[in-house]
């Protein structure tokens, strides 16, 4: 699947099972390098989400459907009145989803975050590969990048307007 040019925002946010959106980003993504394309024409892309997710150690695939729906339905698109009152599914937009763990670090004390928080990896990248999946029955273009990768990951963000989205267990 080939949805246009991606980026992504990176943040750090301690967490439960969480996602950083950031709507209507203009361009960005993987450079060859870090196996992203080549894209000479970089088209404004004013209907979609960058999703940063990272994934607890309590979290579940019920809270994988519910940050989903969140997600989605999350009404952040502006509306004939310039309003944050349409959905991605209400644009038909796109979605690129890329795993954080830094999300779920905790950062509340000291001078170095602690990732204890975090799910295992094998969870982690189960609950991440349910996520894009089940994004994948109703958003038509899901990109997503790989876990555990190291990845180079660029963003030129619109606004830029972003989000903190929390689904407790």
């Amino acid at each position: 699947v080939n949805c246009g040019t991606y980026g992504a925002l990176f943040s750090e946010f301690p967490a439960t099972f969480s996602g950083i959106i950031a709507p209507n980003f203009l361009s960005g993504g993987f450079p060859p390098e870090r196996g992203g394309q080549e894209n000479p024409q970089r088209r404004r892309l004013a209907r979609c989400i960058l999703l940063l997710l990272g994934v607890e150690h309590e979290d579940n695939e019920a809270v994988v459907s519910r940050l989903c729906d969140r997600v989605l339905t999350y009404r952040i698109f502006p509306d004939e009145h310039s309003h944050m009152n349409r959905s991605l599914l209400d644009v038909d937009g796109d979605l690129l989803v890329v795993p954080q763990f830094t999300l779920a670090a905790d950062t509340q004390k000291g001078r170095r975050p602690s990732f204890s928080p975090a799910a295992t990896p094998n969870i982690a990248e189960k609950l991440y590969e349910t996520f894009v999946r089940t994004a994948r029955n109703s958003v038509q273009c899901v990109e997503s990048g790989k876990f555990g990768a190291d990845m180079k990951v660029q963003l030129v963000n619109d606004g830029p307007v972003t989000f903190l989205l929390e689904v407790a267990p």
